[in-house]
């Protein structure tokens, strides 16, 4: 096990052996400053087995003027990515909610929406899309 802090980041290497030829490794990296406001790391692991050959994790959190939150999950060729965001221009409020994966029954969903109030009137658009449709 090897531990690492600098400026930048925390990063963490992990390796587990046996027999002559099985190995499991994981890397672990945080980026500093580190709050809840703002966070980004990434967890990375190897191993022997044929349904968990490479994993992987990214996560990236950003709310300090704005909401931008993607977290990313890759297991061998599979990969699925999930994105969140809101904002408020002027005096609309936008926000999107996404899940985009090469696994076939899920591939692309997002949701995107909007809300403006003007005086007394209340504009709302809300429009779902499913793998392009």
């Amino acid at each position: 096990m090897n531990h690492l802090s600098d400026r930048s980041e925390y990063k963490t290497n992990f390796d587990v052996n046996w027999k002559p030829d099985n190995q499991i490794s994981a890397a672990f990296a945080l980026k500093k400053p580190l709050s809840l406001r703002q966070f980004q790391g990434s967890l990375n692991i190897k191993t022997p087995f044929s349904g968990f050959k490479t994993s992987s994790l990214e996560i990236s959190h950003d709310a300090k003027d704005s909401l931008k939150s993607l977290v990313t999950v890759q297991v061998n060729k599979n990969s699925i990515r999930v994105d969140a965001s809101a904002k408020k221009e002027n005096n609309i409020y936008l926000g999107h909610a996404g899940v985009k994966s090469n696994i076939r029954s899920i591939q692309t969903v997002s949701l995107d929406l909007s809300h403006q109030s003007k005086d007394t009137t209340n504009e709302n658009s809300l429009v779902l899309n499913i793998n392009g449709k």
